[in-house]
């Protein structure tokens, strides 16, 4: 199940009662309505209806990845210039290569190991019946 809105307002210092406003207002996805969304995600993408649902999901979920990884890409590039505008050029190597290694850091390059692996498998062999899923 999910994280409650005491435990959230905990972790970021605010009452429970604005988390669950934001919520609200935000359409963030509970327990209550994520079959919903996922259904509404599923006919918004075009996923086709005669494939299975395990590879629907799996379909929805890697254009929902490309989808945001693109948006991402470009929110922080607009930053990034904005940013790169405001700030003086570096006057030691010093500055040049604390800039470099934040540069890395922040878009991955710095890291040596692959990428994280995300499989969705039914363990057991058994059937996932979506519509029992309260």
């Amino acid at each position: 199940m999910g994280v409650s809105s005491v435990e959230i307002g905990k972790v970021i210092g605010c009452l429970p009662a604005t988390v669950r406003q934001r919520a609200h207002r935000y359409g963030w996805v509970g327990p209550k309505n994520i079959r919903e969304k996922s259904k509404e995600l599923a006919l918004s993408m075009g996923v086709p209806a005669e494939t299975g649902r395990l590879e629907q999901a799996a379909a929805t979920i890697e254009q929902i990845a490309d989808r945001h990884r693109s948006t991402m890409a470009s929110k922080v590039a607009e930053k990034a210039a904005r940013a790169a505008e405001k700030l003086p050029p570096p006057k030691t190597w010093k500055d040049l290569d604390v800039a470099d290694k934040l540069v890395r850091r922040s878009t991955g390059l710095d890291s040596d190991q692959p990428p994280p692996v995300v499989n969705i498998g039914v363990l057991g062999g058994g059937v996932i019946d979506l519509d029992a899923i309260d």
